[in-house]
């Protein structure tokens, strides 16, 4: 289990200070937790298969609808956080009841197919956001600022698109600040009274960045699934598969948040030059 929330800065703390030991071994688990193996890693560890070979197999129109997927639950799990506090979501880290319901969506998805790939992703997708909050929630997240809510949706686009031999905290940062435009963006217009079809495109072009990133990891998790020893109950255990992968990220994105709000964004990033 992760270490209590903490929600106040300790005395000693503050903005602007070294990170004591403590808090630099914190860092360490944070960045052992974005580390973690791959999507296709561990699903070739489940099905003794690799799964990046086939990937030039995946039909275009099966990319297609990963996308189109994608997008779509990410728009609305996006419009969903703007407008709601996921006090209630994140009440608890349930993390057996969520894992049971992505199971059974991917239970289905490996009955349905294609066929029932949207609604996979939609169910899936919802389920993770929920144990998403509730990490936040442990990790003294103010789920009633949606910048906190938002943080739980960045989750989904922290993986995919950096290079290999790129150290994970340097794109981390990257990848945060730009996401931190775009909620800049939103913002703003909430702080103006913007109707939700005037704060709408914004939502959009967030959903944009992460979504290509999201939808390389739903094609890997697709493809898995695709194989002749996955199936429906193969479908279901590498649901599980992904949702503790992202349950990983979010351990580490939310710690690390938690150390900048305690010690300063630009102290943690300091910090991490100097981590062995």
């Amino acid at each position: 289990m992760d270490s209590p929330p903490v929600r106040t800065v300790a005395s000693g703390k503050g903005p602007g200070e070294a990170l004591d030991a403590q808090a630099m071994e914190q860092l360490r688990t944070a960045r052992s937790l974005l580390e973690h193996r791959s999507l296709s890693h561990r699903f070739l560890t489940t099905l003794g298969t690799p799964v990046d070979q086939a990937y030039a197999l995946l039909p275009r129109k099966a990319r297609d609808a990963i996308a189109k997927g994608a997008r779509g639950a990410l728009l609305k799990l996006s419009e969903y956080v703007i407008s709601h506090t996921m006090n209630e979501e994140a009440r608890s880290d349930q993390s057996r009841l969520h894992k049971w319901g992505v199971m059974l969506s991917g239970g289905i998805g490996g009955f349905g197919g294609l066929a029932s790939l949207p609604v996979e992703i939609t169910v899936s997708t919802s389920i993770m956001l929920r144990s998403i909050a509730a990490l936040a929630r442990h990790h003294g997240e103010d789920l009633r600022r949606v910048e906190a809510r938002l943080a739980c949706i960045e989750v989904f686009g922290l993986e995919g698109d950096h290079a290999p031999d790129e150290p994970v905290l340097a794109s981390y940062f990257t990848t945060r600040s730009l996401f931190a435009q775009e909620v800049r963006t939103a913002l703003t217009y909430m702080a103006a009274g913007a109707q939700r079809n005037t704060l709408r495109p914004s939502l959009v072009r967030m959903v944009e960045f992460i979504a290509p990133r999201f939808g390389v990891m739903l094609e890997e998790k697709f493809l898995a699934q695709s194989l002749p020893l996955a199936g429906a109950i193969g479908g279901a255990a590498l649901n599980a598969i992904f949702l503790d992968h992202y349950q990983r990220t979010a351990r580490g994105h939310f710690m690390i948040r938690r150390l900048e709000r305690e010690w300063g964004a630009q102290a943690v990033r300091s910090a991490v030059a100097s981590l062995d």
